[in-house]
């Protein structure tokens, strides 16, 4: 949910190679997450990243609050009962590579995301039990301690995340932190419908109305900040 070591590793690498260079983070869903929580852990550290700012989307930030959607109606059936197949397919491959390093039988007992969490990712990351993990996985507590530029684009009628548990203005603080909510949308549902033309006789665009907004929030940051320099 918001593993950073990666998403670090990898800045830290474009640094190297590209040290003028400015960097931009961008993601949805678990990928927004783990953007917006390496932010904050990162803090004023960001700049000497290279890190600019960061634009994100449909970003499950409080999965204490929200991980029971998963396991409701729609998205049961048709997300995470294929979801849970293919993590007890992976936690098999790994057993067989570290015999006894968890409980298999617990795994393949699990009849839910939730129940996964807690007996397999608890167990192999030292996790107390999965409120524990979401807690200390979720980007919501890390906003206010971000310091760079930061767009967050999410639908309130999100099947995956409790509306409810949207950040406010409280949660973000004094960080420069934009937080936009839509009415609709979904999970990374949003969809174009002009096409630019007023006899709608011109194709849709390759690209959607969320790839557009998100590609024109890091363009306001960036020109933003060239004006600041000027």
């Amino acid at each position: 949910l918001g593993f950073t070591t990666d998403l670090k590793q990898i800045t830290s690498l474009l640094k190297e190679r590209y040290p003028f260079k400015s960097i931009y983070l961008s993601g949805f869903s678990l990928g927004g997450n783990v953007s917006l929580k390496l932010l904050g852990e990162l803090a004023d550290s960001a700049k000497d990243s290279n890190i600019r700012g960061c634009a994100v989307t449909c970003v499950p930030f409080d999965p204490v609050a929200s991980q029971g959607k998963l396991d409701q109606g729609f998205n049961r059936a048709v997300y995470s009962e294929n979801f849970l197949a293919s993590l007890k397919m992976k936690a098999e491959n790994q057993i067989k590579l570290f015999p006894n390093s968890f409980d298999i039988d617990a795994v393949r007992a699990c009849r839910s995301i939730g129940d996964f969490d807690e007996a397999f990712i608890c167990k192999i990351y030292g996790f107390l039990n999965k409120e524990d993990y979401y807690r200390k996985t979720g980007s919501k507590w890390w906003l206010s301690k971000i310091r760079v530029p930061t767009i967050v684009i999410n639908a309130r009628d999100d099947p995956f995340i409790e509306e409810k548990s949207l950040p406010t203005e409280a949660d973000v603080g004094e960080a420069p932190v934009r937080l936009i909510y839509t009415d609709h949308g979904g999970h990374c549902g949003f969809y174009t419908t002009e096409t630019g033309a007023p006899d709608a006789s011109l194709p849709l665009p390759p690209h959607g109305w969320l790839a557009e907004e998100l590609a024109r929030a890091i363009e306001h940051i960036h020109l933003s900040l060239e004006e600041k320099k000027n």
